[in-house]
């Protein structure tokens, strides 16, 4: 039968093996604290340095430089975003001010920079309004075809004036199509736009929309004294062609200088009537 030998004694062995893990367990927590306390300073050393910089003077602003503005005056932009000379440059969030000229009615793009040490640059895209509508209020239209301000006076240019739409005729910042009938005053308004047409978007003091007979046109006349143009609805590059050539025979022909009606809702043929507008009389076809 095999003797037993000796027992260990696991006590004897047990107490250097708890030291060293109470030593590890200590040095681990010494490990953590000193981290705790680097990170404490250095977010401390980081306010510190973020305020010190911000209310630096040396970082003031001398110079706002606002470009690009017709409309908006440079005072209208600078109340608008709360930002004067003598703010520090480096306290203003460059984004947050962006965002926030962007919600101004008339700004549709901005830029905004700093230079160190002491300046700022803004740049601003404003609204190209295209023409005024009538919608019991007037408001202004860009060129998107997008309402984007009630007319309040605040734009000196000329601009033709709309009426016979509704709000339901306009697009929603791409969202909703543009109605059959405001399409037909965007095209009209892009041949105006062209240095060579008759019927130039400078001249145009109305556009006269009816759903069911197209766009009439009121444009003044060389002599001051405003004539009428019937457009209905379509062909209209054909269209101003024949206005054109109508137009250039009227003006050899001094008897007829006092045209003021011209009916082209007929892509074959101009009716024209040398009477004022809402007289009756002869009319004659061109």
């Amino acid at each position: 039968m095999a003797t037993k030998g000796p027992k260990k004694n696991r006590f004897k062995n047990s107490v250097p093996k708890r030291r060293r893990r109470r030593a590890g367990r200590l040095k681990g927590m010494l490990r953590i604290t000193g981290i705790f306390a680097g990170l404490v300073l250095l977010s401390g050393l980081f306010v510190f340095s973020h305020d010190f910089i911000t209310q630096c003077h040396y970082f003031n602003a001398q110079e706002i430089e606002v470009t690009g503005n017709r409309v908006l005056s440079r005072a209208t932009v600078l109340d608008h975003l709360k930002v004067y000379e003598g703010v520090n440059i480096l306290s203003v969030n460059l984004r947050t001010l962006r965002r926030h000229l962007l919600a101004h009615p008339w700004v549709r793009e901005a830029d905004i920079s700093r230079e160190i040490p002491s300046s700022i640059r803004i740049h601003v895209r404003e609204q190209q309004p295209l023409a005024m509508v009538d919608l019991g209020k007037r408001f202004l239209v860009n060129r998107d075809g997008m309402l984007f301000k009630k007319f309040e006076g605040q734009y000196k240019g000329h601009l033709p004036l709309i009426s016979g739409l509704s709000i339901t005729d306009f697009n929603d910042e791409g969202h909703r199509e543009t109605g059959q009938a405001f399409a037909a005053v965007l095209k009209v308004l892009a041949l105006g736009g062209g240095s060579e047409s008759p019927l130039p978007n400078q001249r145009i003091a109305r556009i006269r929309v009816d759903r069911e007979i197209g766009l009439t046109i009121d444009i003044a006349g060389i002599s001051g004294r405003q004539r009428r143009v019937h457009l209905g609805y379509r062909d209209y590059e054909k269209k101003y062609g024949h206005l054109t050539r109508v137009l250039a025979y009227i003006a050899g022909k001094p008897a007829l200088a006092g045209v003021r009606t011209f009916d082209l809702k007929n892509l074959n043929f101009v009716v024209v009537n040398p009477r004022e507008t809402g007289d009756t009389g002869r009319e004659k076809e061109v």
